[in-house]
């Protein structure tokens, strides 16, 4: 069942509940609608034809490998930017030997989200929290929109372009709402390092997001009826948006074209400048 964050009387909280319940139908009549006025040419509130307030869902999967702090890096880049989700904020936490536990991620992540716990499967990894952590967000209506990402570069070391190419993401995918939500105004998905290469041996798969975060525009993904055909292998999470969706239909945020960032001088010489240029562009 899906749902949205409305307002408490502490205004440092939100509360979640369901979306066909009679305390979320008040909180969108008392949504005022923006009227137009002279001022508001070429308003973006004008140009969206969403019909109301988009409700931003979030699923997220954690798999909190203990002692490098890496998770830990990846839910502060998030923790920064949980105010853009006013859905349901779903986080999966996997659980295993070399895992911290579930009260842990908790703790660091805070309130306001929706927990799920399973047991880690290394031949799986995030594929185990896929549809799960998906079925939480898969509404239909024509203004929800999902984020789907995960805690990227967990058993990586610290000298690895990983944890770059992490805060580049969480950067180019939620730190300009606007630019996302004209992205899915006429494309069902949108996400950033966009890699037009069939990648995965074995799959169908013709392009992916390098990296695994994405937008969803829930009346266009989850409307599909193969949408919850995923490839069972631990990139499954990676190959599911080439499975379902032409690589034409897919928007890209940030660096189109992508080769391999996992080598280092690519990284430097080709995503760095990207990157500022893009921030410049983006006034972030």
């Amino acid at each position: 069942m899906s749902g949205i964050l409305i307002p408490t009387d502490d205004p440092q909280h939100k509360r979640w509940v369901q979306a066909d319940s009679p305390e979320a139908a008040a909180y969108r009549r008392s949504l005022k609608p923006h009227v137009k006025d002279k001022g508001c040419k070429g308003c973006h509130s004008h140009e969206t034809p969403y019909g109301r307030p988009v409700v931003r869902h979030l699923a997220y999967h954690i798999a909190p490998f203990s002692r490098n702090g890496v998770w830990q890096r990846n839910v502060s880049q998030l923790r920064q930017r949980m105010g853009l989700f006013n859905g349901r904020r779903t986080v999966a936490i996997v659980t295993g030997p070399g895992l911290d536990a579930p009260g842990a991620v908790r703790e660091e992540m805070g309130p306001d989200v929706d927990y799920m716990v399973y047991p880690n499967d290394p031949k799986l990894r995030e594929v185990v929290t896929f549809l799960p952590l998906l079925d939480r967000c898969a509404t239909t209506a024509p203004y929800d929109v999902t984020f789907y990402a995960h805690a990227k570069g967990v058993t990586r070391g610290p000298n690895t372009t990983v944890h770059r190419w992490a805060e580049i993401m969480y950067a180019t995918c939620l730190d300009d709402w606007p630019a996302v939500e004209k992205a899915l105004l006429t494309h069902p998905i949108a996400g950033s390092f966009k890699k037009p290469i069939h990648g995965f041996a074995g799959s169908k798969s013709a392009w992916h997001y390098s990296g695994t975060f994405y937008w969803l525009r829930n009346c266009k993904a989850f409307t599909r009826p193969t949408w919850r055909e995923v490839d069972q292998q631990w990139w499954g999470n990676e190959s599911w948006p080439g499975l379902h969706f032409r690589a034409e239909e897919a928007a890209c945020l940030f660096f189109d074209g992508t080769h391999d960032l996992y080598d280092a001088i690519y990284f430097r010489d080709k995503v760095e400048p990207a990157f500022a240029e893009w921030r410049v562009a983006h006034a972030v």
